[in-house]
């Protein structure tokens, strides 16, 4: 059951594990759903270790790579069956419920300057992040999250419920770069076979050999 108050005292931090907010996120729903799967694995499969110049939210030059992409191809991968369903229309917090009741969770973009469960998002400029939405509370009131990174002077993951109003703006607010926009859709899994749920060494080496080939 959700916290009357979602207030500082109410999320649950612990140490990093994720090197990317979306990766993370698919990576803990993928271990949620019953498939446990390192981050790393998922950057292998997806090819994911192929980067390209460009701009981030700041404006300022980085090394980046096509992280959507390189996130749903590496569950597909995986064995997982991806759905992936609009959130930014009036219906968009009952489809984060029924993604929750029926796949265990969604990933989704949010902006940050709008997120409060850390000061330091709303302390600094705005940027692209993508967490995991875990359930949505009856009365629509309030949503739990699951934040795997949270680039403070600190690397933390937590554990929270925040207001659902809030967050609804922290998921429609634009936040436009140059390299990506991504906001508007949340991304589940709504079957991982069992029978695909291994991969073999095999085929994560055809996998590394064709990004060292490109």
């Amino acid at each position: 059951m959700p916290p009357e108050t979602a207030s500082p005292q109410h999320v649950h931090r612990f140490p990093a594990v994720a090197v990317n907010c979306f990766t993370g996120s698919l990576a803990q729903l993928l271990n949620r759903r019953g498939t446990p799967v390192n981050e790393s694995r998922m950057l292998e499969l997806g090819e994911g270790y192929l980067f390209r110049c460009g701009l981030d939210e700041w404006g300022y030059p980085e090394y980046t790579f096509a992280v959507q992409d390189v996130g749903l191809l590496g569950c597909t991968r995986l064995g997982a069956r991806m759905e992936s369903a609009p959130i930014d229309g009036p219906d968009g917090l009952d489809q984060l419920a029924r993604l929750c009741r029926s796949n265990g969770g969604a990933v989704v973009w949010v902006n940050t300057s709008r997120l409060t469960h850390d000061v330091f998002y709303s302390q600094n400029p705005a940027y692209l992040h993508a967490l995991l939405v875990t359930a949505v509370s009856e009365d629509r009131h309030q949503i739990q999250i699951h934040d795997p990174l949270v680039v403070n002077r600190e690397r933390y993951g937590c554990e929270t419920w925040v207001d659902a109003e809030a967050f609804r703006v922290a998921l429609t607010d634009q936040v436009r770069t140059e390299t990506y926009n991504h906001m508007g859709l949340a991304h589940s899994i709504s079957d991982v076979p069992a029978a695909s749920q291994q991969t073999t060494a095999t085929q994560t080496l055809v996998a590394l050999l064709r990004q060292s080939e490109r």
